[in-house]
């Protein structure tokens, strides 16, 4: 009896932190009340049933995610969130994908060349010009200097126009101008590695790009008294698409040929199309307000996102 007593008295307070439980999940902490000591085949059902309850919610969320735009995140102002995966998760895991896809799909960029358009120019540069410009660098970079001058390829072709846009300049360099000459010089002397740590450094401008790209949706909807919160996930939501449609466009074949060209160019179209109709229904304005805020916002997400790119250059260089 006292033993009975015991159980049952286990099964009415979490474990976890000694609080009342009324039913499946602690109140407090959030600790379910099922006990994982015993045999291992209802272990594994249970286990089986918590790997499904989660596939059931991911299949939710990407059926309203990719046929409905913007109703989950009007579900999540509604309130209703149990249903399905969290915003921020779905952006991860989205991200996550693209980028990886990115990596094992496209062509190694650790093995490819660059060339540059071969009916360009040659650069004009004098003996003169690349020891001037040596002087202006580090003398360990000297070095570097003459192996990429030494090897043709896109290195060399490259440094070579640095160092003729260089020479005209009337007079010294500043501070800035002096640390890029010399992230230059790093930059070619390994330029698909920078390139790879580029594209690293890329989905981390792209997250706190996000906040400011809500702010936005708040100032252009300030009238229909969203909290900043609902704005985010929207954001949220239109980015989880975004990348799930470029990394459908990654896994095409690059080619120009029909009908693969013309697959790459409708994803394009959908992602626009898409936009629109997810600001109209999750704000429910006119057609006429909606595209007006539309393409306004288009131009000032475009506006943020160029420095977002050139800061992650500066910082790419900056660690070379």
């Amino acid at each position: 009896m006292q033993a009975l007593s015991e159980a049952s008295e286990a099964k009415s307070s979490c474990p976890n932190c000694g609080s009342a439980i009324a039913g499946s999940f602690c109140h407090q902490c959030g600790q379910n009340n099922r006990d994982y000591r015993q045999s291992l085949p209802p272990m594994v059902s249970q286990l089986l049933q918590e790997t499904f309850e989660l596939d059931g919610r991911v299949v939710k969320s990407l059926k309203l995610l990719l046929f409905k735009p913007g109703a989950l995140a009007q579900e999540f102002s509604n309130n209703r969130r149990a249903t399905f995966v969290s915003p921020i998760r779905l952006y991860l895991f989205t991200s996550i994908l693209f980028f990886a896809v990115t990596a094992i799909v496209a062509p190694d960029i650790r093995t490819q060349d660059f060339k540059l358009d071969p009916t360009d120019a040659p650069a004009q540069v004098q003996p003169g010009d690349i020891r001037d410009f040596k002087a202006l660098l580090d003398p360990a970079l000297h070095r570097l200097v003459d192996q990429i001058v030494a090897k043709e390829g896109f290195a060399h072709d490259t440094l070579l126009r640095y160092i003729e846009e260089v020479a005209k300049r009337n007079e010294p360099p500043s501070f800035f101008q002096s640390f890029m000459d010399e992230r230059v010089v790093l930059a070619l002397d390994d330029p698909l590695g920078t390139l790879e740590s580029f594209f690293e450094q890329l989905p981390i401008a792209l997250f706190f790009l996000l906040p400011a790209y809500a702010g936005l949706l708040k100032l252009v909807y300030l009238r229909q008294h969203k909290y900043y919160v609902e704005h985010l996930v929207f954001a949220l939501h239109l980015h989880a698409f975004a990348f799930l449609l470029f990394t459908a466009l990654v896994l095409l074949p690059a080619s120009t040929e029909q009908p693969w060209a013309t697959i790459g160019t409708t994803l394009q179209v959908i992602f626009f199309v898409y936009y629109f109709i997810a600001l109209r229904r999750y704000y429910e304005q006119s057609r006429s307000k909606t595209l007006a805020k539309y393409v306004f916002l288009l131009s000032a997400y475009s506006i943020l996102l160029l420095p977002a790119i050139l800061l992650v250059m500066l910082i790419t260089f900056a660690f070379i």
